[in-house]
């Protein structure tokens, strides 16, 4: 059999399917990334050697290993003190695998045989960066590549091919398996801080009509990943035309802002009918009459100020619907948020956000056109607009639940000591994002449709139910209004 590339190791470790079809079925597509490597290693492979201090290095020469079917030229083997070490080069910086590790590894069993010295550590260089990684070759390191190689070597003398683990999402943490989930379970992905994912899974999401949305450890939203528009060009023709202050757009914009502050009444009539002392009547009237005066409003402008003008009143009497000590609130804000009730909500919308754009591109809708939301660079004003009916129902319920059942506490929150940004510890995140996934699974009698739905469900009925009025299949749009 032909000795086993030195390569081959690290292209196994990230994935045995990829090693089988580089090395078995000889595939290899070159890309600006594997360009950019192989003149990297053009460069360092000229042969030659030279002297440094007390160190003393040799480039490109071959070596191989008659014990386990080894062969592959080095980078570059550095001698100090009598010592060797093998040093990789890589064009790109660290990752989240150790496959890099390997490839050390075995260069390192290979000069062991060839020059009968114990190599004790090596290196990876990795270019963008600028850096060393060191790799001790520890007995475990050892025993995994002499197992890898096995492996690869059973790989090539059966040419079976390892199947493709294109049908989960396996997250991980510290070499630590979190999760792993079928991608048929799979809506959506939320990317939170310095979490890395694999190009592979990129494409695989990708092909299977799945968004990613990037946001920092606090929340705040970075970008979007996501497959191209759907073919229902007649969707986004219908939303064009109603662009402007087209009767349709004014119907639209009083509906959401009439779901809106509906929800936030019935939010408060709830809540008032838990504890009767609270005084929550005047607040009540007030959103009472500013739905009530909407049908009358027929500029988008005016609608806006009544928008402006019932959140105001639902964010006054905010405070009153928390019970637990410690946690306050006086108004709304962000951008940062500056108090842990603000930077529950900020991260919620964040979340609700991407779930609702999701459902509007899978309906056929161009997200950034929006009618209650003014247009803005960047700004995904549909999706906005959509989410207003939502946010007192998913996002604020999950707030006031997790304060006042005493899920998050306030030790549960750090501050950044420039700009005073609070945001949630990282245990902290992950209550709340179980808290939002467990309201978005929670079942509900949907008004229209009469039938029972989870609210990751209602994403997409209610942006159906405004492509069907928008193309004049119904003469109204029904916002979501849960009681």
């Amino acid at each position: 059999m032909e000795p086993i590339p030195i390569a081959a190791l690290n292209q196994y470790a990230y994935c045995p399917h990829r090693c089988w079809r580089m090395f078995c079925a000889g595939e290899f597509v070159e890309n600006h990334y594997t360009i950019e490597g192989t003149d990297l290693h053009q460069r360092v492979h000229t042969v030659g050697e030279n002297q440094r201090e007390e160190t003393w290095q040799i480039r490109a020469i071959w070596l191989k290993s008659e014990q386990y079917g080894l062969n592959g030229k080095s980078d570059l083997i550095e001698e100090v003190d009598g010592n060797l070490y093998p040093i990789e080069y890589k064009r790109g910086h660290k990752g989240e695998w150790d496959n890099d590790a390997m490839q050390v590894v075995a260069q390192a069993l290979c000069l062991e045989e060839m020059t009968g010295k114990n190599i004790t550590k090596g290196y990876v260089y990795y270019a963008q960066t600028h850096q060393r990684q060191e790799i001790e070759i520890t007995d475990e390191l050892r025993k995994e590549a002499i197992a890898m190689i096995a492996d690869i070597t059973s790989l090539m003398e059966t040419g079976r091919m390892p199947p493709a683990i294109y049908e989960r999402l396996t997250v991980k943490a510290d070499k630590k398996q979190l999760i792993d989930v079928p991608l048929i379970k799979i809506d959506g992905l939320v990317i939170l801080g310095r979490a890395t994912i694999s190009p592979a899974a990129v494409i695989e999401l990708l092909e299977r009509k799945i968004p990613m949305s990037f946001m920092t450890g606090t929340g705040r939203f970075l970008g979007r990943l996501e497959p191209e528009l759907t073919k229902n060009i007649f969707v986004r023709r219908s939303q064009w035309d109603a662009a402007g202050e087209t009767p349709k757009a004014i119907h639209m914009v009083q509906a959401f802002v009439r779901g809106k502050l509906k929800n936030y009444r019935a939010s408060l009539m709830r809540h008032l009918r838990d504890y009767p002392d609270n005084d929550l009547q005047k607040a009540i009237d007030a959103l009472e009459r500013a739905i009530d005066s909407l049908a009358t409003i027929k500029a988008i402008a005016s609608l806006r100020g009544v928008e402006g003008h019932g959140s105001a009143v639902y964010w006054q009497a905010f405070p009153k619907l928390i019970r637990a000590d410690g946690f306050s609130f006086t108004t709304r804000n962000r951008r940062p948020p500056v108090d842990p009730v603000n930077a529950m909500l900020s991260f919620g919308y964040s979340l609700l956000r991407h779930d609702v754009q999701g459902a509007l591109n899978i309906v056929g809708f161009d997200p950034y056109l929006g009618y209650l939301h003014t247009e803005r660079y960047g700004r995904p004003s549909l999706a906005l607009d959509l989410m207003e009916e939502f946010r007192p129902l998913i996002v604020d319920a999950i707030v006031l639940s997790a304060i006042n059942r005493k899920a998050i506490a306030l030790k549960d929150f750090t501050s950044e000591p420039l700009s005073q940004a609070i945001s949630l510890s990282n245990e902290a995140r992950k209550v709340f994002l179980t808290l939002y996934e467990q309201k978005k699974q929670s079942e509900f009698k949907h008004p229209v449709m009469g039938r029972k739905c989870t609210y990751q469900e209602a994403f997409e009925l209610q942006a159906r139910l405004l492509a069907k009025y928008l193309m004049d299949e119904t003469d109204k749009y029904p916002p979501l209004v849960l009681k």
